[in-house]
């Protein structure tokens, strides 16, 4: 039949004269062109209609809530690496206390009872830390693996404008399954025994053993530590700047001190001993020696209010510092902060810093700003005490934000 039709065009069209042919060829053309054309616009309003536009924003926004779940996922595995970060200094310290305890039950072999209660402390505090290494090795590269992924989504979603509907659910799927086998819930800290090494007594003193051997070696030292930790809870002090180590029970004894905790020589600082000097009621502590601090250390610090308007707290041996140890410094209720021993600062340090509610802060050891400091310091409310090429640097900032 299509044969026939084609053949029967065929022979009408060799009757027509060329121009005939030529006009039939145009309309037929033009007609073809004006259907394309309606087909296209329709299918052009289709896409671009409201309603598809509204759907589409709705995905969107549905993506994006789960989106904000991913993060929050996230910003809970860095929390609870922090909490458990504070709990590991926390065991540690006490850890050391137990071990110097069951070291003087040792040498005075006086009570085997409280030796053997104390070695089931050791045993306990000891099994607690093993199953807190544990738990922060499970969530070493979690909060990165997070954020890798959580790009990867955003990302996506960025695209989908140029994408399909079936994109749509394959992505809300992806997303919907990562929340369902990653959600985290911290729980109290658990000993699972299969999971670590529970010591035995004997385990613990030979490691006792082992510490009293390399003590031994550095024998003057702590001797003269010693003598001088002993003579503070006789309530002499004229020796306690002499100090490189101060154990939490010097410090309680060092209460007793006025105006000023003098410890400029103090190297080592256990976050139980900074706690014990957080009731102290005298205007100065000076531990311009400390290389470094802890989380729970720079806590403690942190807490210590003093007994007067112009308390000082001077951490001056300190040449740099973690964004982490600068949120618990800026929360110090001293008048005073002097870290002058800090040469740089980074943008997010300088940040916690500067929302100090203390009325001075010293940083006349600064070289450098990284990027972004420098607006942090310029937004300080108290009196900043820097060196004059910094001074000038912050100045500037100041100027330019009039």
């Amino acid at each position: 039949m299509f044969q026939n039709l084609c053949t029967g065009i065929y022979i009408k069209m060799q009757n027509m004269s060329k121009n005939e042919v030529f006009y039939r060829f145009c309309k037929i053309f033009a007609i073809l062109l004006c259907l394309s054309s309606i087909i296209a616009t329709g299918i052009y309003f289709h896409r671009k209609s409201p309603s598809n536009d509204n759907s589409n924003k709705a995905r969107i926004e549905e993506l994006k809530a789960k989106l904000t779940k991913i993060k929050n996922l996230r910003e809970k595995l860095s929390g609870e690496q922090e909490q458990l970060g504070e709990k590991k200094e926390d065991f540690i310290d006490k850890i050391d206390e137990i071990k110097e305890e069951i070291k003087e039950e040792l040498n005075a072999a006086k009570n085997p009872k409280r030796l053997d209660n104390r070695f089931d402390n050791l045993q306990e505090y000891d099994a607690f830390l093993q199953e807190i290494d544990r738990r922060l090795k499970e969530l070493e590269h979690l909060p990165d693996n997070f954020l890798s992924i959580e790009r990867h989504f955003d990302a996506n979603i960025e695209m989908l404008g140029l994408k399909s509907e079936a994109d749509f659910d394959k992505l809300k799927n992806q997303m919907t399954k990562f929340i369902s086998e990653n959600s985290y819930n911290p729980n109290k800290i658990m000993i699972d025994k299969t999971k670590i090494h529970f010591k035995s007594k004997e385990e613990l003193l030979k490691e006792i053993e082992l510490s009293r051997k390399k003590q031994r070696k550095g024998y003057s030292n702590y001797t003269k530590n010693k003598q001088i930790w002993d003579e503070t809870c006789q309530a002499i002090f004229f020796r306690t700047s002499q100090l490189t180590e101060l154990s939490p029970k010097a410090a309680k004894c060092s209460l007793r001190i006025k105006d000023t905790l003098d410890f400029r020589k103090v190297t080592k600082l256990r976050p139980l001993a900074a706690k014990a000097l957080i009731e102290w009621d005298g205007d100065e502590i000076n531990f311009d020696s400390l290389k470094s601090i802890s989380r729970s250390t720079a806590r403690y610090l942190a807490q210590w209010k003093g007994g007067s308007k112009r308390t000082r707290l001077k951490l001056n041996g300190l040449t740099s510092i973690t964004p982490q140890i600068a949120q618990y410094l800026a929360k110090s209720k001293a008048a005073h902060l002097e870290l002058n021993g800090l040469k740089s600062l980074s943008r997010d340090a300088a940040k916690y810093l500067s929302q100090g509610a203390y009325h001075h802060l010293s940083l006349e050891g600064l070289k450098s700003l990284k990027s972004g400091a420098g607006v942090y310091l310029a937004n300080y409310k108290g009196t900043l005490y820097v060196s004059y090429k910094i001074e000038q640097r912050i100045y500037g900032i100041k100027y330019l934000n009039k």
